[in-house]
Order: structure tokens, then C-alpha cells, then sequence
């Protein structure tokens, strides 16, 4: 809100009961109207009182002060001040209502003798203010915002903070949904979105006669089912794992034994007699390569079984509680 009659605001009152409307701020637009001075009675202390807080910028007290001096007295002056404390805190929707509720007064003297300013501090809050409206088919819609539920179709668009504002619709029967809505400033035409929503899946009846939902989670009765594609897919990874990990083994063992038979004069056509028994690292070599090789194809075949889409849902395995305290049953289903 313009702010340049917050020090004319507290002489005025202190001088002659009269105050002009402003956020606390050192210039005044223009002196107040003359007026008789009068004393000081208990309305005007606590306008002084609330003016005081502004000042001070302790806003929220100031805020709460003046609604209950609004409540008490319906004074428009008070409810404008009222609008001043919550531009202030930043409540622009609060404050854009209650200070156009304020200059729909007319026999107010106080109001019109500050009228022309007062519209123009109303043109500020609503600069950070936008109007939506949301439209929807659905039977029994009604958008929520800010935990206030509205019913579609809107008697009038909603007065939200200007920028991205996040709501949802519901309606009985139906799936909610949340949209975020980007809306400019300035209230000058409000922005229209338009929520359909999907109706909920109907009950099912089954030969019993018993409804169930299309959708229902998983009872301790019904375990969650693990395709057998996808068991052994990891057992082949795993076995893989091992025969890569023993392939690894082989190798180095077949370089470390090997280094020690030719260190030893091994290698040679007419070996010493003490080599009749020595290991050439052959042994070591035939695992890592068996193992290498193994584990590759078990690798690749577990990867395999793990990531191609499975064709048919029928096929499961489901671990779940077996009998006893403690116990596992194995069930398939092919």
C-alpha cells in the first residue's frame, strides 16, 4: 500500500481524533481535513494504540487490534487500518476485501475525505492479486483452495495471490485431481481452467454376491507374486556371479604358480628331477577360463530373464508364512 500518510495519521489522531490511511510510512499525500479537536475517547486510544504497533512493525498485533476494533465498532476507518496491518504481513486477499468493503461506505467522512487515495492503495494489493475460475461437468464438483471448499459452478471467480497457485476438484464418485494454475495480477479478467474428472471404477460382483473393487491391495491371504522368469533370472545372475568371481580366482592363481615353475628351471626341456611334481599353473588356468567363460553365459542369460517384458501374468510364485511359528510356503501358479 502507499505509504506516505502513516506520520500525518498519528498527528492527526493524536491532534484531532481524524487519522489518514497508510503502511507506516514518513510522508502523508496531504494533511487531513480540519476538524474540531475533541477528546481522546476509548475507540480513538486504541486506534493511537494500533497505529503505535505499525509503527513499530509489530503488524500482526496491530492486525488483531484492529479486528477486534472493527468487530466492536463497525467503524469502516478501522477496517481499513484492519487492511493496511494485513498488506503489511503480506494476506493480500484479506487485505484487498476488506479495504474494498471499507470505500463501499459513503456516509463515512472519515473514508470519503481519503477516498481517492484509499482507491489507489486498493489498486496496489490488487496488482499482487489475480481472479480464477474453475469450470467443470462433473456433477457435484467442488474445488478446494487454501482448505476452503468451493462449489462448480462459482457464484463469482475466486480472488487468489497472483503466481502459480496449486488447487484440487473433487466430487462424489469421481478420482480428485490437483492442477497448478499459473495466474497474472492486476484482476483485470480472471483465468478459466477447466477440471473433468474421471469416475471412479464401479464395484464388481462376484458369484457370491459379494461386491469387491476393481482395484484392491494385496491381503496377507494373497502374498505378492514373484514371476519364476524372474526367480531364475537371478539365479543365473548369481551362479554368474560365482563363476566370474572363481574364473578370477583361476587366473590369478595360474599367473602366481606359473611365475614359480619357470623361477624354479621348469620350463626347460631337461627339467631338474624335483620338477616331476610341480604344479605349471595349468590347473589354475583351465578354472579361469572355465569359470570366465561359465560365468559369462550364466551373466548374460540372467540379464536376459530379468529384463524382457513377461508375456502372461498367470505365471507366479508367491512366498508367504508357512505353518508353525516359524515356516515358509512356496506357492506357483502356471
Amino acid at each position: 500500500m502507499n505509504a506516505r500518510l502513516a506520520t500525518s495519521t498519528l498527528a492527526a489522531l493524536a491532534l484531532i481524533a481524524q487519522a489518514s490511511f497508510a503502511l507506516a510510512q514518513p510522508a502523508p499525500r496531504r494533511p487531513p481535513p480540519a476538524a474540531p479537536a475533541a477528546p481522546v475517547d476509548e475507540v480513538e486510544a486504541e486506534h493511537l494504540r494500533g497505529l503505535e504497533l505499525r509503527r513499530q512493525h509489530r503488524d500482526g498485533e496491530a492486525r488483531d487490534l484492529f479486528r477486534a476494533l472493527y468487530e466492536r465498532t463497525r467503524e469502516a476507518r478501522a477496517l481499513a487500518w484492519l487492511a493496511g496491518a494485513e498488506g503489511a504481513l503480506g494476506e493480500w486477499v484479506s487485505a484487498e476485501a476488506h479495504l474494498a468493503t471499507a470505500l463501499e461506505t459513503t456516509t463515512d467522512p472519515w473514508i470519503n475525505q481519503l477516498r481517492d487515495d484509499l482507491t489507489a492503495d486498493l489498486a496496489g494489493f490488487r496488482q499482487r492479486l489475480g481472479l480464477l475460475e474453475v469450470l467443470s461437468s462433473t456433477p457435484g464438483a467442488a474445488v478446494l483452495l487454501a482448505g476452503v471448499s468451493t462449489p462448480i459452478p462459482m457464484q463469482r471467480p475466486m480472488t487468489v495471490r497472483a503466481g502459480a497457485v496449486t488447487l484440487e476438484v473433487r466430487a462424489e464418485g469421481y478420482l480428485p485431481e490437483v492442477r497448478t494454475v499459473e495466474v497474472p495480477g492486476g484482476m483485470r479478467s480472471p483465468t478459466r481452467e477447466t477440471v473433468n474428472l474421471t469416475a471412479r471404477p464401479a464395484p464388481v460382483v462376484d458369484a457370491s454376491g459379494a461386491t469387491r473393487s476393481l482395484v484392491q491391495p494385496l491381503s496377507p491371504a494373497e502374498p505378492a507374486s514373484i514371476s519364476p522368469v524372474r526367480i531364475v533370472g537371478a539365479a543365473l545372475l548369481g551362479l554368474g556371479a560365482v563363476g566370474v568371481g572363481l574364473g578370477i580366482y583361476g587366473l590369478v592363481d595360474y599367473n602366481k604358480q606359473r611365475n614359480t615353475y619357470v623361477e624354479s628351471g621348469c620350463d626347460v626341456a631337461a627339467p631338474p628331477a624335483d620338477c616331476a611334481g610341480a604344479d605349471d599353473g595349468s590347473t589354475g588356468f583351465a578354472l579361469g577360463v572355465t569359470g570366465l567363460t561359465a560365468g559369462g553365459l550364466f551373466v548374460a542369460g540372467g540379464l536376459t530373464m530379468l529384463l524382457i517384458p513377461l508375456r502372461s501374468t498367470r505365471r507366479a510364485v508367491s512366498l508367504g508364512g508357512g505353518p508353525g511359528d516359524v515356516g515358509l510356503s512356496l506357492r506357483a501358479v502356471f
